[in-house]
């Protein structure tokens, strides 16, 4: 197989692998043209569907091992899965509809919701078995959970941005929706992101949203400002963008083209816990298509970075100020809401702090769309 002019070489035995590394490392020709990387054997895996949720690990595997006398206990894990999709349901309500049947047929124990369909200001359209998670007032992100072995806490809840806590199947994990508008300012809509990402430096986080933002990370066109502005944010908190950039588009208009705006990035895991991932454009009479996904909660999380700001990298007077105006607005404190002043007090600082570093100056043109 060869890949980017580089070349894969079969050996019958590990030791010649070693020998033809330290041999290659003598020649200054391929030592400074190419990167000799031995790769790390991985476990294969299969999926089998049509499992029934009441089903405990143990006795998949027990059932497995009665019927194929080759197999043995100890030889495999079973792991569970998590299957989901995101899309901006551009307020419609057939593309609502949509949702609510696959969640109704089984096939999603969650979805993320972009600019939902409303009336009167609420989201509705869907069973009350579902659990739905969505700011009070003309919510534009939010969560449907169909799996009822979910326990959910809410972390965050407000029109743009929703942050739950999930336990299910002894594992921990963060989903988040979010929505950015796009006449809105990039890095204040990213605010509430920013700050949840380093109040949680170690969680498993999965990330759903339709950001407005143009890359060639994440599609075939141009970065544009947005997209210059979200990369800031994925290098900064080491996140991994699930997407492929030679995917169907995300969004597609008639009168405005395609584009490649909604993404699905991840913090602390690792790209092995995603079984599938895929942007289908069955008909959903939204301009997005569904993103539809599926991954393990039990595979191997990154090693996560702390967060830190170099006070030589702040703004001083400014940073100043916005403190000040943050303490004055504290004053009236009681004690029964104390809580509510230092979680509120935490997230002033975290985004003053962003505010308020020095930035680097990149001028690019905006991507055609």
């Amino acid at each position: 197989m060869i890949k980017k002019g580089g070349i894969v070489i079969n050996t019958d035995l590990e030791e010649n692998i070693d020998k033809l590394i330290k041999e290659f490392k003598k020649i200054h020709e391929i030592v400074n043209n190419y990167e000799i990387i031995k790769p790390l054997p991985r476990k294969p895996r299969i999926v089998i569907y049509g499992v029934y949720n009441d089903l405990t690990k143990d006795e998949v595997q027990e059932n497995l091992v009665s019927q194929n006398n080759d197999m043995t206990s100890e030889g495999f894990e079973v792991l569970s899965s998590v299957q989901g999709l995101h899309i901006n349901l551009n307020h419609a309500k057939g593309a609502s509809d949509i949702v609510a049947r696959d969640m109704l047929n089984g096939e999603v124990d969650f979805a993320s919701l972009n600019d939902p369909y409303i009336f009167e200001s609420k989201v509705i359209g869907f069973p009350l078995s579902f659990r739905k998670y969505f700011f009070d007032y003309q919510p534009k992100a939010g969560f449907i959970i169909n799996n009822h072995d979910f326990n959910v806490f809410t972390l965050e809840l407000s029109r743009f941005f929703v942050a739950l806590d999930v336990q299910v199947g002894g594992k921990i994990f963060i989903l988040i929706s979010i929505y950015c508008p796009p006449s809105g300012d990039l890095e204040d809509q990213l605010l509430c992101l920013r700050s949840l990402l380093i109040k949680f430096p170690s969680g498993m986080i999965f990330i759903f949203g339709d950001f407005n933002a143009k890359s060639s990370i994440w599609g075939p066109r141009d970065t544009d400002k947005r997209g210059e502005i979200l990369l800031d944010l994925i290098i900064e908190n080491d996140l991994l963008i699930v997407n492929d950039s030679k995917s169907l588009p995300s969004y597609s208009c008639p009168s405005k083209g395609q584009s490649w705006i909604d993404l699905f990035p991840l913090k602390n895991v690792s790209c092995d816990n995603i079984i599938s991932w895929s942007i289908d454009d069955r008909i959903n009479f939204s301009d997005h298509n569904f993103m539809d996904f599926e991954f393990f909660l039990e595979i191997f999380k990154k090693i996560p970075k702390k967060k830190n700001w170099k006070t030589s990298d702040l703004n001083w007077f400014d940073f100043k100020a916005s403190i000040s105006s943050i303490s004055d607005s504290m004053e009236n404190c009681e004690m029964d809401i104390v809580d509510f002043f230092v979680h509120k007090f935490q997230n002033a600082i975290v985004n003053s702090c962003w505010k308020n570093t020095r930035k680097r100056i990149t001028i690019r043109k905006n991507a055609i769309w």
